[in-house]
């Protein structure tokens, strides 16, 4: 008999493949030719991602003091690496994407992966480590793993999600009782296909288990610490109630003060507050989630 994990990766498999601009703009980047107007035209070829661009480098992500109106102007004030990362942002988002479900609402997932994002963007900063804008890219695409459970497995997913809040058990202990598997890995294997940086498909893989990162042992533990930060602080929803524990020795990786902590809550709060319509406008351009990301979402920040 097959398993269901035989069953996911014949899934993700058949799912669609990511624009071919994408593709374009990764293979341009392993080459030491490709110039910043080299990119810059690959992405035009798709009119759709590129306005998807434009949206998310002028909003208050980055908080340029002017607006930005050209893709090359983009590509040469944040990189390519870091804008081949908000190109697959919009491509993973306009393929899993699905209606809710009892128990489970992917807007208001996006808005925990967003605030996910934006805390660990602001750990960065702390730490001065060098662009912090990829880190919210990471934080966006953490929990991916869920949504593809959500798209193959929607009924058996629901079910882990309630396991996990009946039960008190943590949602990877019910994603493996109910499916054989977890999100982690899910979204791991959704990584591999798509051909995620190695540095992401690791945040992908490890944010639950840091102690296991090999590439990049700091983003994930960043990300680590963000996920639950935004979860204490009912920033969205990732499907489960509980405030995850933090694993032993993440706060060492990071190598900052513990003092920082309340007030790093704070801003964490109030960034995330400030940045939710940009953001809610940008994901929702891009996934067709305008109305799940306005109301809802600040109900679920206000709980």
């Amino acid at each position: 008999m097959r398993s269901q994990w035989d069953h996911l990766l014949d899934r993700i498999e058949a799912l669609p493949s990511l624009p071919p601009v994408l593709l374009r703009v990764t293979t341009l980047l392993q080459d030491p030719r490709a110039s910043t107007a080299m990119l810059a035209r690959a992405i035009l070829h798709d009119p759709a991602l590129t306005a998807d661009l434009l949206r998310l480098v002028n909003s208050s992500f980055y908080g340029f003091p002017r607006r930005i109106t050209t893709v090359t102007e983009a590509v040469a004030l944040l990189g390519g690496e870091a804008i081949r990362q908000l190109l697959l942002i919009a491509g993973v988002m306009n393929v899993l994407t699905r209606s809710e479900t009892p128990g489970f609402s992917p807007s208001h997932l996006w808005v925990h992966s967003l605030a996910t994002g934006v805390g660990a963007g602001l750990l960065a900063r702390r730490a001065q480590r060098a662009q912090p804008e990829e880190l919210v890219v990471a934080g966006l695409l953490h929990d991916v793993g869920k949504l593809v459970e959500f798209q193959i497995f929607p009924e058996e997913f629901a079910a882990a999600l309630a396991v996990a809040r009946e039960q008190d058990v943590s949602l990877q202990t019910a994603e493996q009782w109910l499916l054989g598997f977890t999100h982690t890995e899910a979204g791991h294997a959704l990584a591999e296909k798509w051909r995620f940086p190695t540095r992401l498909a690791e945040v992908v893989a490890t944010h639950h288990a840091p102690a296991q990162a090999r590439e990049a042992p700091w983003d994930v533990a960043a990300i680590h610490v963000a996920d639950a930060l935004a979860q204490a602080l009912h920033l969205g929803d990732n499907g489960t109630d509980a405030v995850p524990p933090l694993a032993e020795g993440t706060w060492d990786t990071l190598d900052l003060p513990q003092a920082m902590l309340e007030p790093l809550l704070e801003e964490l709060d109030g960034q995330v507050r400030k940045t939710l319509t940009d953001a809610a406008g940008w994901l929702g351009a891009v996934s067709g989630l305008e109305d799940a990301l306005d109301e809802r979402a600040l109900i679920v920040m206000d709980g």
